[in-house]
This record gives C-alpha cells, sequence and structure tokens, in this order.
C-alpha cells in the first residue's frame, strides 16, 4: 500500500518538477546565488562586485557574437562550423596585416575583413566542400569532419604565414582611445570599447531576428535546413540560400576574429581555443534561439569577470577561478537531454567507418612477414637517427598508442570522439603524481605502475562519458567528448599549482633494466605499441567485434536482438581513455615535460582528423595519422606544416573513402589507378550516391528491426 501510494505521489509530482525545471526562471535564481557569493567572497563590498562584472560586459557580448554566428550557420546549413575559430583566427590576422603592415586605416581594414575577406571565405567553402557534401547526402558526421579538416587546415596556413607569436592589432571601433564614459561616477568606468562591443551585438542580433522570422530569405533557410528535396520543388534555389548562410556565418566569425585581434591579442592556439570555449553559448541557446545566445553571453560574460571576488586560496583558487564558459559547455550539454540535429533524416544516415568490419581476418604468411618487416624497420631507427630527430621518433610512437584509442572508439563503435587528448592528458598527468610526489594518499611509486594505476583512472572517467552519451551520436556525442576534454584542460592542466613534483620526472625501469636512455626509451614504447596493436587488433575479433560493429550499424537494430549497448558503450569508452591515457604518459616522458597545450581540446581535433585522414578503421591507420602528425614539420622544419597537409587531406576525403590506408588496400585489391578513382568517384556523385565499393559502402539506419546484417549475424551465435 505504501509503494503504490508512494508511486503515486511521485507520478503526480513528476510532470510539475519537470516543467519547473525547464522553466527561465532557475537561470535567473542561480545567477542571482552567484552574485550574492560574489558579495560575500568580495567581504561585502559591493562597488568591487559591479567594476568587476563591467569588465566582463566587453568580453561576453564578443562570445554572444560567436555563438550567434555558429547559430546562424547551423540552423541555414545544418553544419556546426567547428572552423569558426580558425577562421575568426584567419581574418584577425588578415585585419593585423592590413593595419600593422600596409598603414590601411583601421575601419577601412576592418570593413574589407567582415564585409569581404569573411564572407568570400564563406563562398568558397560552400562550393568546394559543402555544396558537394550536401549534393551527396552527406551525414552529419562527414560534414563534422569535414568542418574538423578546414579548423586544422587554417590554423596550419596562420602558423605557417605568420608565426604562433602574440600579436594585436590597433582597435576599429570609434572613440575607443577616448577616455570611458562614467554615467555612475568614476568608481563604474565603462569604455567606449565595450560600449561598442555591445552596440554591435545588439544591432546584429535584431538583424538576425528580424531576417529568419519577416523576410522571404528566412523562410527559404529554413525550408532548405528542414527538407532540401521539398524546398527545391517549391522553387527555392537551395545553392543560393547555402552560400548565403555560409557567407553571413562566416562574416560572424571574421567580426569576432577581429574584435579579438584588437581586444584580446591574437595567437593561432589561443584564440582559436577562446572560439571553441564559445560553443557553450550556441549548446545554451539549444542551436536554434538567438535572443538567449545574445543573453547567455552577457551574462556568463558578466559571472566571468565577478568570479575574481571569490577570494579563494590554495589548490582550488585555479579551479574556482577558471574559465565559466569552458564548464558551462558540459553542463548544459548534460543538462539538455534534447539537441535535435537539423537537417537529417533516414536517407543520409552514413558514416564515416568501412562495412568491412567484425570478423578476424586470416592471418596468413605474407601478413606476418609484412609486420615483422614494419617492426624490424621501426626498431632500427635509433641506429641512424640522433638528437632532435630522436625526439620526433619517440613522439610518433607514442601518438601511435593515443591513435589507437580513436581507432578503437570511433573506427570500430562508430561513437564519434573528440576528447581523447583529454584522457592522455589526464594519463599523463596522474602518471607524473604517481611517480613523483603521490596525490590523494597515494605514495610515489615505480613508473610502470603509475602508468596502469592512471590508466585506471582514466577509464574511469571514460565510463563516466560513455554514461553521458548513451544515447546521442554524430554532432552531440562529438560535443559532449571535446566538453570533457575542455574541462580537464581547464580545472587541471592548466593549473601550476597542481605541478607540484612534476621536475622530478625520470623514465621507467623494468626488471633493473634502466630505460631512460633514448634508444631504451623508444624500444620500450615500440614494445607498449606492439602489446596495445594487438589488444586493440583482438577487440574486432569474434563476438566482440561483430557487437561493437552492429552499435556502428545501427544501435536500434542492435538493441532489437538483445545487444546491451549501456555495456558495450561503457565498455569501449572505457578502452578508449585507457588506451589514450598510455599514449599520452609516454608522449610526456618522451618530451620529459608535461606540456598542457600537447593535451588541448584542440588537440583532439587535430588527433581525430589525422586518423580519419590515414584511415579511421585500419589499424595501420595509427601509426599512419603519427607519421603525418609529426614528419613534415620535422622535415620541413616548419611549425604548422604537418597540420596543413592533414587539414588539406582531411577537406579532400570524400575522393579518399577509407583514408589513405584503405584507398592503398583498394589500389592493391583492384588494381585501380587514381584516374580510375575518381571517374568512379564522379560517377557515382552524379547518381546522388558515395562511391560503389563495398569496403566503404556506408550503411544507412535500417527500416525493420534486424536490417544490420552484422546484427543477423549475432542471432546465429553461441552466447
Amino acid at each position: 500500500m505504501a509503494q503504490m501510494l508512494s508511486a503515486r505521489v511521485i507520478g503526480a509530482v513528476q510532470p510539475f518538477t519537470s516543467r519547473f525545471v525547464r522553466t527561465p526562471i532557475l537561470a535567473p535564481i542561480a545567477f542571482a546565488i552567484f552574485v550574492v557569493g560574489a558579495y560575500i567572497g568580495s567581504g561585502h563590498q559591493m562597488s568591487y562586485v559591479i567594476k568587476l562584472a563591467i569588465t566582463g560586459i566587453g568580453p561576453g557580448a564578443i562570445a554572444a557574437l560567436s555563438g550567434m554566428g555558429l547559430i546562424v550557420t547551423y540552423r541555414a546549413t545544418g553544419v556546426f562550423n567547428f572552423a569558426q575559430g580558425t577562421i575568426a583566427t584567419l581574418v584577425g590576422y588578415l585585419y593585423w596585416e592590413m593595419t600593422s603592415n600596409h598603414g590601411v586605416p583601421t575601419g577601412l581594414a576592418a570593413l574589407i575583413a567582415i564585409l569581404i575577406a569573411a564572407p568570400v571565405i564563406g563562398l568558397v567553402l560552400n562550393r568546394t566542400i559543402f555544396r558537394p557534401l550536401e549534393r551527396r547526402g552527406a551525414s552529419t558526421s562527414e560534414k563534422l569532419v569535414a568542418s574538423l579538416g578546414l579548423t586544422v587546415l587554417m590554423l596550419g596556413v596562420c602558423v605557417i604565414v605568420w608565426g604562433a607569436q602574440t600579436r594585436l592589432a590597433h582597435n576599429f571601433l570609434p572613440f575607443a582611445t577616448h577616455r570611458p564614459v562614467v554615467p555612475f561616477g568614476n568608481d563604474y568606468q565603462v569604455s567606449w570599447v565595450t560600449i561598442g562591443e555591445v552596440t554591435l551585438l545588439v544591432i546584429t542580433s535584431v538583424a538576425l531576428t528580424a531576417l529568419f522570422r519577416f523576410t522571404r530569405l528566412g523562410t527559404e533557410i529554413r525550408a532548405v535546413v528542414d527538407k532540401r528535396e521539398l524546398a527545391e520543388l517549391a522553387a527555392v534555389n537551395a545553392n543560393r540560400v547555402s552560400a548565403i548562410s555560409w557567407a553571413l556565418g562566416c562574416a560572424f566569425a571574421g567580426l569576432v576574429g577581429v574584435l579579438y585581434a584588437s581586444s584580446v591579442a591574437l595567437d593561432p592556439y589561443r584564440t582559436t581555443l577562446l572560439v571553441i570555449d564559445t560553443f557553450a553559448i550556441a549548446v545554451i541557446a539549444r542551436l536554434r534561439d538567438l535572443p538567449t545566445a545574445l543573453i547567455a553571453g552577457i551574462v556568463l560574460g558578466v559571472a566571468q569577470g565577478m568570479i575574481g571576488a571569490f577570494r579563494i586560496e590554495g589548490p582550488l583558487a585555479g579551479p574556482v577561478q577558471a574559465d565559466i564558459l569552458a564548464m558551462a559547455l558540459p553542463i548544459f550539454l548534460i543538462l539538455y537531454r534534447n539537441l535535435d540535429e537539423v537537417g537529417t533524416s533516414a536517407t543520409s544516415s552514413r558514416g564515416l567507418v568501412t562495412a568491412r568490419f567484425g570478423r578476424a581476418k586470416r592471418t596468413t604468411p605474407g601478413s606476418v612477414i609484412t609486420v615483422l618487416g614494419f617492426f624490424a624497420l621501426v626498431a632500427a631507427v635509433p641506429f641512424v637517427v640522433t638528437g632532435l630527430h630522436m625526439k620526433n621518433a619517440q613522439e610518433m610512437l607514442a601518438l601511435a598508442v593515443a591513435f589507437l584509442s580513436i581507432t578503437a572508439v570511433t573506427g570500430f563503435s562508430g561513437n564519434i570522439t573528440l576528447g581523447q587528448a583529454g584522457f592522455a592528458g589526464l594519463g599523463a598527468f596522474l602518471t607524473a603524481k604517481f611517480s613523483t610526489v603521490g596525490i590523494w594518499g597515494i605514495p610515489n611509486m615505480p613508473v610502470l605502475l603509475a602508468m596502469l594505476l592512471a590508466a585506471v583512472f582514466a577509464a574511469g572517467l571514460g565510463v563516466i562519458t560513455g554514461f553521458f552519451v548513451l544515447r546521442r551520436r554524430g554532432l552531440i556525442l562529438g560535443l559532449v567528448t571535446i566538453s570533457m576534454g575542455v574541462l580537464l584542460a581547464t580545472l587541471v592542466f592548466q593549473q601550476d599549482q597542481f605541478r607540484r613534483g612534476f621536475f622530478l620526472l625520470h623514465r621507467p625501469s623494468l626488471f633493473g633494466l634502466d630505460l631512460s636512455g633514448d634508444k631504451a626509451f623508444f624500444w620500450f614504447e615500440l614494445v607498449v605499441f606492439a602489446l596495445m596493436l594487438m589488444f586493440v587488433r583482438n577487440l574486432r575479433a569474434g563476438r566482440l567485434g561483430r557487437i561493437l560493429g552492429a552499435m556502428r550499424d545501427s544501435e536500434t537494430g542492435a538493441t532489437a536482438v538483445g545487444i546491451s549497448m549501456r555495456k558495450y558503450k561503457l565498455f569501449i569508452f572505457a578502452i578508449g581513455a585507457a588506451i589514450a591515457s598510455i599514449g599520452g604518459s609516454l608522449l610526456m616522458y618522451a618530451d620529459m615535460a608535461f606540456a598542457d597545450r600537447s593535451y588541448s581540446p584542440l588537440y583532439s581535433l587535430f588527433w581525430f582528423a589525422a586518423v580519419v585522414v590515414a584511415g579511421l578503421s585500419y589499424l595501420a591507420g595509427a601509426p599512419l595519422a603519427a607519421f603525418l602528425f609529426i614528419f613534415f614539420d620535422a622535415a620541413l622544419n616548419q611549425e604548422g606544416a604537418s597540420l596543413f597537409v592533414i587539414g588539406l587531406l582531411s577537406v579532400l576525403i570524400a575522393y579518399l573513402p577509407g583514408g589513405l590506408v584503405g584507398t592503398f588496400y583498394r589500389f592493391v585489391r583492384e588494381g585501380a589507378v587514381p584516374r580510375g578513382l575518381m571517374a568512379k568517384y564522379v560517377e557515382a556523385t552524379q547518381r546522388g550516391a558515395t562511391t560503389p565499393d563495398p569496403a566503404t559502402k556506408p550503411v544507412p539506419e535500417p527500416v525493420s528491426v534486424v536490417a544490420s546484417p552484422l546484427a543477423r549475424d549475432l542471432l546465429e551465435q553461441p552466447r
């Protein structure tokens, strides 16, 4: 009786609480609590809190503009533009170049950069990359990879042309050099730059809202995104709409870049990361609501300014005063259980990975000889390279191990993961702690034991990540995983107070054998890579491999035949995090330093793009991706060269189905030549289909519950 009464009470209360959680009143309440906390933390000095709040209005306005640009592009094209940060950086550098090196007046340079250069970039991207993808019905995942490729490519261009030095341009806003406004007395000064940024935000938000709600173009944009084919039947020029949308979205990115160049300073990596942080604004606005993006940007900017009022000392000072935008991204992704992807349908559910998967391949003498020859060749590297090149070789092996985690998670199960650099950094961080000064009451221990224990902790975080993405795929899955990397970088890696004892780093020893020398450590890495390679290979063999393949083909179909998606999704994310952790530890010992930039969220994007280019579903793709990631920078002695090559190949991945490894295997198997491959691709795209190769033919979402061939195969296997 009591249980029935309890169930009735819960059933009556649940709808009310569900509606209450979704009401906008919670945000003002949370902000009011934050203001009260800042007031108490400042020692009851409200004037000080207000001063801090004023300093956050300008950065909040820029963040809001960036979030609105993301929403415009996403609503109009169905593409979440991961490259917005590098587009902003590139346009910011063009503005700096015109004003600092060529004497162009700031106002004119800003107009050229924002209204000409940025829209032209958008038109070129639409015409050369995203229109062909849309024409052949590419999935969200394929568009996401193209966007990541643009991120890597443009960042490589910025680093090659302008270097990685920080640069500050002159401000283009009127009255920027004038004395600040003091509407409430000298204690509350508001700069003209802040006034200008807020004015730009208000004007653009009003204009965009009017565009989407009251103009024919706005109606056409919504129609094209909802159903491109039906819009074209209604005489809507979808190509023109897409081109205008890309030009408009890149103009927003250009505006953000110019504002950062003149108020924050330009740095290829840092500026791109700043824009990545503004992904939180778009997510808070549910990827569609422009007024919400405006309010969220200003509120979070003000909150970021006021966070300085919390005068906390000790090891928690850094995390408490960390970037609020970085912490807001994972929080709202978790709170918003339903973030629908626009413009998707059952006919466009093509994936990134090959369908020839899930069965143990027969080991032949030729394959054994090839593998042994590869390892013998790599083992001889220390005899021919020294110095900096030896360090590069060690980094390649460490990255090869970390890249195997991407192969396991995305290549084998189809779950996009953009946070592997975060797991690698966590492994490196914990290994350094466990092997030097200890942490959490655990005394220091040998390096090898520390690496294994760190991998266990990383696997635990992988399970947590997998839990939050149980029913998510595509774009939202990618955003959740990258948000975990953002959280780790912000709260852990960038906090200097957590690195106590890192100067005591030392390489491992094994059974009394010293591995501190460059040659010995390289061979140790090679052994670890071989072990991880065999382990990952076994993941795709037998019943487990067929289960992961069924998960990749269709989670709905796999669930229908009795596969526990919860168990296996948590399993593969835990395994991926553990492998990435070991790779991150090896990378740290190759450099003999913990470099937080090597594990930043930006590097997660670089890593994923490199593995996609090399061959996401092939074990050989991981070492090839590591080679691409290091080789061109080292060979040309030019930072950014490897990023440029990887980015260029990423945006051309449609012409290389299966990546470089898959293309090579197809050439060997079919005796194909590049001209024949191109002819096949052109013929296929003209029919509106992908390359008709059974090895790379994507599998659409099934109509029936047992449509996946791998799922059907599971029914025939003994449990």
